[in-house]
């Protein structure tokens, strides 16, 4: 078996350091989990820097958005979580080459599946149907083909002039246009599907239309030409042209922590789905509202409602452009709970997946729903990685096919470029429906070539797809951005 060899990819380095609380309470963007002891370029030092003193010189801008007392253990750790929950840097988001012993693959997405033991069960709770984990021992990790679940999954090349260069950044896509978020430079860059620069969307800044930390969510309408992006504790919806300039707010019913939001512009509707602190115990969770910021309907739920920590998170997955919206938690101190579905046409929030983990405490974990599985992601214990930090440990991805309830550990490969492998954090992107990734093409490049030079067990197929990666990049190329369409 040929060597085991990790791929940086174009995201900061695991933060080892000690930093003022405003960072350790500042959410920055989407991805899920962080990183464990990830190799990097000494050359991202600088954007921890530069991070850091812009974070400094927004100090009273944070500190005038949080009211509430900074005492829970959870903020000593708040970093990791939204690292955890964000795509500042993935947990141990590895890019492996070459299939080792002991996982399987096959050809057909059923087949994959057959001869997995059974982990779920349907029970009936009054009118609803949930998904219920259980399981005491779980079988060898298995291998999913990304042909068999990902359309178009394909590298994009960012356009290489000086305007479009971007670093450590995390991406949103339409399936048309890619925006992306440059962490050092703290803009959205925005881009066609092939990669060509289009320009920024609105600037850093406090003024109209400037944001101070990355989004949280965006999105866009390509029919009626506009661009949405929801910042982080915000009470609106910031909205742009699709050249990117700034053209006004949409009030928000009710002030967001965190959230996700879907609009209908057809219908002059937005709905909203929240992280609701329990300092406001009279929001919602999930609304309808117009544009003007009236509510039209809305889903009150006490019980998901959490203490003031900017560590908890909340996710949206599901298909792209599914009318129904899959909504889930990532709670920092962990409760039994559930991946839920909303359904604007009837208003209702019900319950659809959850494990039950057979204590009284469940480990740290998240659910997300995709087109063919669920998943489930439990995190470690924290351990320290420096004075006044931490990083959790994340464990690979179990799936449970929807249809059969069996399942297993699972590694996703990328078979369209050879054998790459995404071993942790692959059920999550920014964009739901999507899978998307950022990846540094020096290093990449570096990769394929020891790979090439060392691993024996390539197939003559897979060596030819990695020699033409390997020959279409360069190390002076801007970042590379995997992005795909979940299969329905």
């Amino acid at each position: 078996m040929g060597e085991d060899t990790s791929v940086p990819i174009a995201y900061p380095p695991p933060i080892s350091h000690s930093y003022p609380i405003h960072y350790l309470i500042t959410p920055l963007p989407h991805f899920p989990f962080p990183i464990s002891h990830f190799p990097f370029p000494i050359s991202h030092f600088s954007f921890l820097i530069s991070h850091f003193s812009f974070l400094i010189s927004h100090f009273s801008f944070f500190i005038s958005h949080f009211s509430f007392p900074i005492s829970h253990f959870s903020f000593l750790i708040s970093h990791f979580s939204f690292l955890m929950s964000r795509s500042l840097i993935p947990l141990s988001l590895t890019l492996l080459l070459a299939s080792c012993g002991g996982n399987k693959s096959t050809d057909s997405a059923d087949s994959l599946f057959a001869d997995l033991p059974v982990l779920a069960e349907k029970q009936v709770v009054g009118t609803d149907t949930i998904v219920v984990a259980r399981f005491t021992s779980l079988p060898d990790p298995i291998v999913l083909p990304a042909s068999q679940f990902i359309d178009s999954l394909r590298l994009v090349h960012l356009e290489n002039s000086d305007d479009a260069l971007v670093g450590s950044s995390i991406v949103w896509t339409t399936g048309n246009r890619l925006f992306v978020y440059d962490y050092q430079l703290g803009a959205v860059k925005q881009f066609t599907d092939d990669g060509t620069y289009i320009g920024n969307i609105g600037n850093r800044g406090q003024g109209p239309g400037e944001y101070t930390v990355a989004p949280y969510y965006i999105d866009a309408d390509l029919t009626t030409g506009r661009i949405y992006l929801l910042q982080t504790n915000t009470d609106k919806i910031s909205s742009y042209d699709l050249d990117g300039r700034y053209v006004g707010d949409i009030p928000l019913a009710f002030k967001t922590p965190k959230g996700y939001f879907k609009i209908d512009n057809e219908n002059g509707t937005i709905t909203v789905a929240a992280l609701v602190f329990n300092i406001t115990p009279e929001n919602p969770v999930v609304w309808t509202q117009d544009f003007e910021g009236n509510v039209i309907s809305r889903i009150d739920r006490p019980d998901l409602q959490v203490v003031p920590d900017f560590s908890n998170e909340i996710y949206a997955s599901g298909a792209a452009n599914s009318e129904n919206i899959p909504l889930s938690y990532w709670y920092i101190d962990p409760i039994p709970d559930s991946l839920y579905t909303y359904s604007p046409a009837t208003n209702r929030l019900t319950p659809s997946f959850t494990c039950d983990f057979g204590t009284s405490t469940p480990p740290v974990h998240s659910y997300k729903a995709l087109p063919r599985f669920y998943t489930i992601v439990t995190n470690g214990d924290p351990i320290q990685a420096g004075e006044g930090s931490y990083m959790l440990p994340q464990n690979q991805p179990i799936v449970i096919d929807r249809t059969t309830l069996r399942g297993a550990p699972a590694t996703l490969l990328l078979d369209t470029f050879g054998s790459l492998k995404v071993s942790n954090g692959w059920n999550y992107s920014p964009s739901p429906g999507y899978f998307t990734r950022t990846l540094d093409p020096g290093d990449l490049a570096d990769w394929i070539e020891r790979e090439l030079a060392s691993n024996s067990d390539l197939s003559s197929e897979e060596r030819n797809r990695m020699q033409k990666l390997k020959e279409s990049i360069s190390p002076d190329d801007n970042t590379l951005v995997i992005v795909g369409r979940w299969r329905q």
